[in-house]
């Protein structure tokens, strides 16, 4: 599907910055057992960047964002954050974002950059997954 360019469709309006996955695509995605979280690494020295996991819902590879150990990101977690934020709509933590859109990742190490649409990110993701391997590099 992803080959014959039947398994993302564009965004009806464009307040959505990138594809949408088609119906049969997400059908498809139901049907394999093994999405879990890949590790991804630079192409050049092997370093580590992050993790994806492929959402069912949406039909996307997603940047796997957790907390540091001890980070407790509930709202109100400082007193001072509810004032600051009063009539500025709601807050949205440093570890979301709108993932249907390019990414952009930088190796700390070789200083190679690579830059990597949705569509990109869910087929490396299945191909790893098709060869059973946990790690993809990009």
């Amino acid at each position: 599907m992803i080959e014959a360019n039947t398994a993302f469709t564009p965004p009806p309006f464009a307040a959505i910055s990138g594809p949408i996955a088609t119906r049969a695509f997400l059908a498809a995605l139901a049907d394999i057992s093994d999405l879990q979280t890949r590790h991804i690494e630079c192409i050049r020295c092997r370093y580590r960047l992050g993790k994806w996991d492929l959402s069912p819902t949406i039909g996307i590879a997603l940047p796997v964002h957790r907390p540091p150990p001890g980070v407790d990101l509930t709202p109100g977690i400082v007193p001072y954050t509810d004032r600051l934020a009063a009539g500025k709509g709601p807050i949205v933590d440093s570890f979301t974002h709108d993932a249907r859109g390019t990414i952009t990742y930088g190796c700390p190490k070789c200083s190679k950059r690579t830059a990597l649409r949705a569509e990109r990110r869910t087929r490396l993701f299945l191909e790893a997954v098709d060869r059973a391997h946990r790690f993809v590099a990009i």
